[in-house]
């Protein structure tokens, strides 16, 4: 009833006003009568319209989210298409089963498509690739540039309520894409829960990963997001883990030639790899 929506609307409202962040709009609606439909419709189109557009000049990728297999045209998969652009024929790896295949069929919203670009959904049939070798989780690539990884530097914002929680090793659940995976994390001697830190993650399976990229951080027992992070350097080595100053560690979460030159500083002696 209009009483009760009320103060969820109200609720919702105090937990951006409580973080400091500007409150969105807020629509209350019916699927039974209609109601607020209209006014949703609208405040969506503003949105979208106001939006930055993304950039189609980059890399292919695309997290997978449900597999499944059809009658006459083998395994499809979906998910959204996070960077870049795929054409129907082309070539394209799954990883980390590093899986080859072809696009056979590209389907948006129930309709054949060309093409698949960043920021949208997508259904893809992939010819001569197993169910079983495709699950959530998984990511679509078509570039041989990318390359699973299970030990990432990050900058993590841990929630200071659990600072008591999460210790250095302690077992949580870390969620990047449509990946859900095992991991621990290391921090330097100075981390403080509650600050952006430098850390290094190890997960228990690997992930296709860039730098940029942001994941979130949750304890499996009881379950509860402790924090969150952005991607440094994908592909970390062995190493004592850096410190960082807060404005450093911010413009390397934001600025790709940041990270490349942190990578490049940390791993100066021995090389990085080109790709």
């Amino acid at each position: 009833d209009r009483g009760w929506a009320g103060r969820d609307r109200d609720e919702v409202l105090g937990w951006f006003e409580a973080t400091g962040r500007k409150g969105p709009p807020v629509v209350s609606c019916s699927s039974r009568t209609g109601e607020g439909l209209p006014e949703l419709r609208e405040v969506l189109r503003d949105s979208l319209s106001s939006g930055d557009a993304r950039t189609s000049d980059d890399l292919f990728r695309l997290p997978i989210d449900r597999a499944f297999t059809v009658r006459g045209t083998g395994t499809v998969v979906t998910g959204t298409v996070w960077s870049g652009v795929l054409q129907v024929e082309e070539n394209v790896v799954v990883l980390p089963s590093h899986i080859p295949s072809r696009v056979r069929r590209i389907e948006q919203h129930g309709a054949t498509a060309s093409h698949a670009r960043a920021g949208s959904r997508a259904a893809i049939a992939l010819p001569g690739v197993d169910l079983r070798d495709v699950s959530r989780g998984s990511v679509l690539v078509r570039d041989g540039f990318w390359r699973p990884t299970s030990l990432f530097e990050a900058a993590v914002t841990l929630d200071a309520e659990t600072a008591e929680i999460v210790k250095p090793r302690t077992r949580i659940r870390l969620h990047a894409g449509a990946s859900e995976v095992g991991a621990k994390l290391l921090a330097a001697a100075d981390a403080t829960t509650g600050s952006v830190t430098l850390m290094r993650v190890t997960t228990d399976a690997p992930l296709v990963l860039r730098g940029g990229d942001r994941f979130v951080l949750r304890l499996p027992a009881p379950v509860r997001t402790v924090g969150g992070g952005f991607v440094i350097d994908p592909h970390a080595r062995r190493r004592s883990v850096p410190r960082g100053r807060r404005d450093d560690i911010a413009s390397l979460s934001s600025r790709a030639p940041a990270r490349r030159a942190f990578i490049l500083t940390a791993e100066g002696e021995r090389g990085v790899q080109l790709e």
